[in-house]
This record gives C-alpha cells, structure tokens and sequence, in this order.
C-alpha cells in the first residue's frame, strides 16, 4: 500500500470531526480547532449545547453525553484522553479542561444541577479515576423537608497529579502542584499548594512537595 493510500485509511479510522472547523448536530454546535479523536462519539438529548476541542488534543474511545440544554465542555490544547466518560446532566453544566492535561487511563466525569468542573493546564491523571460534582439522587431532611445534597462546583488547580482510582466528590477544591495518592477520596475543599491528599476521606499528608512526569 503506498503512502498516499495509507495515510487516507489512517484518515478515516477518525470520526467525522476531522477536517471540519464546525458543525452542528443535533442539540449540540461543535467547533473543532484541530484535535484529533478516534472512535469517539458525542450524543445529546438536549438543545444549545456546545463542544469545543482545542489544537493538538488526542482523545480515543472517548463519550461526550450531554443530557439537558445549554450545557459546555471545553478541551485545552494538547490534552489527551483514553477510554473518557465525560457526562453532564441537566442545564447549565460547564466542563472546562485546560492545555496539555493527560488522562492516562479510563476517567468519568458526571456533571449535574448546572453545576461547573474546573480541571487547570499541566495536569496528570492515572485511571479509574471519578469526578462526580452530585449524588444524582436528592435527599431531603425528614423534618424540615430541606435538601441536604445539593450539587457543587469542582476545581483543580493547574499542574495537579492524581493516582489510580481517586474519587474527586462535589465542593471538592484541589490547588496547584497537590498530588492525589492511589485511593482517596476528595471531598472537600483544600487550600494548601504543594501537598500530598491521601486516604478516606482525603487529608492532607504532607506538605511542600514538587512532582514530575
């Protein structure tokens, strides 16, 4: 097989966002600055949602589910993605993952009740790993008939590592330069750089580290 024959099979091992800027289908507007996906699919049930995939991202046999209206997910350039589950539910969920961050393994991301994942630039992810920002069923005080299990809002700072099988749970903050050990679970909001966050629940286990790839 020469090269030209070649390199069109390798073309169309890809998904239709190739080669296109942007385009719509239903119930979502994706704009495509230059990544690349294989066997990737993205699916709604909603209206007004929208994907943007950044210059130089690779993601493989990733699923974008977009369940509601006005939800948006944004990749960075230069991240990469395998086996990705990144689902948001209900409206107004925004998504957002900054440049060159690598998810090295299978990750789920659940979004729900409009809320926002925040994931910053020079991140590093193991697999298994969950991020869920709500319960997805409510709970409710049997006395004053209140919720108790609102969704929140989750961030990670920049230059952020997390080990194999971390749960990261909603209102959970994570600053820069922290590593996540092999795991945890992450539910709440820490404000110390530089620092080790490990065991059930996540405390904070050592302090003024650096980490490298």
């Amino acid at each position: 097989m020469d090269a030209k024959a070649l390199a069109f099979r390798h073309f169309r091992l890809f998904n239709a966002l190739i080669g296109r800027n942007k385009y719509k289908k239903k119930g979502v507007a994706i704009e495509n600055r230059g990544a690349l996906l294989y066997r990737c699919r993205i699916q709604t049930t909603g209206q007004n949602n929208r994907v943007v995939l950044g210059k130089g991202t690779l993601l493989k046999h990733c699923t974008i589910s977009l369940f509601g209206d006005n939800n948006v997910v944004v990749f960075g350039e230069d991240c990469r993605g395998n086996f990705g589950d990144y689902y948001l539910e209900d409206d107004g969920n925004r998504l957002e993952i900054g440049n060159n961050t690598q998810f090295a393994g299978k990750i789920h991301l659940a979004l729900t009740e409009g809320t926002a994942l925040s994931i910053g630039s020079d991140c590093l992810f193991s697999g298994n790993i969950i991020f869920r920002t709500g319960d997805s069923h409510p709970i409710y005080d049997k006395t004053t008939k209140e919720r108790i299990n609102r969704a929140a809002d989750i961030r990670v700072s920049d230059r952020v590592w997390i080990g194999y099988g971390a749960t990261i749970l909603k209102g959970a903050a994570i600053p820069e330069d922290c590593v996540v050990a092999t795991g945890a679970i992450v539910t709440k909001a820490f404000s110390t750089p530089g620092a080790i966050l490990a065991g059930v629940p996540a405390k904070i286990v050592k302090e003024n580290i650096s980490w490298n790839v």
